[in-house]
């Protein structure tokens, strides 16, 4: 029987060191991996549940007269008070801007209606009642939120052009 000697028994404890930091380093490229497209999968299900939240509050609004979308009572008291958060987006702030189009903002007739991450409803900008003189408006429809990983905050939003007749003169 043959003995090792000590040198051959010294390199294949380093060869099986070698071998386990090459395994380390890919079980760790491997978790990064992972972990970056849980990152990515995350992220697109947020935004798809904004993307669904904003649809709903534009589809109220398309559906709604011009005499309802021109007012902050019923925007704030059916609207955002009828939305809900979608799917699982946490801490999300839902906002609706009103205001005359094609004109510059900051004369009274904007209005903003505002549901917080708590559910809680409010108008932030009444307008000062002639919105509904306007022959066209501008109503903006955003969506924050923060991610539910790493908390990054997102927004989205939807814009809608709305006439006093209507696309046929209806409405």
């Amino acid at each position: 029987m043959r003995k090792s000697s000590f040198a051959t028994v010294g390199s294949t404890l380093v060869e099986a060191m070698l071998a386990c930091g090459i395994v380390a380093i890919f079980l760790a490229g491997l978790y990064d991996m992972n972990w970056r497209g849980l990152f990515v999968l995350k992220s697109s299900i947020d935004v798809s549940s904004a993307s669904e939240l904003t649809t709903n509050l534009a589809e109220q609004i398309r559906t709604a007269t011009w005499t309802q979308i021109t007012d902050p009572a019923y925007l704030s008291g059916t609207i955002m008070a009828n939305s809900t958060t979608v799917g699982h987006l946490p801490n999300v702030v839902q906002t609706i801007t009103a205001y005359p189009y094609g004109s510059t903002l900051g004369n009274g007739e904007t209005v903003q209606v505002q549901r917080d991450a708590g559910g809680n409803v409010a108008t932030v900008l009444p307008g000062n009642g002639n919105l509904s003189a306007e022959s066209s408006i501008q109503v903006d429809i955003t969506v924050n939120w923060h991610s539910t990983f790493k908390s990054v905050p997102h927004t989205r939003v939807v814009r809608l052009i709305a006439s006093q007749g209507g696309i046929l003169g209806q409405n």
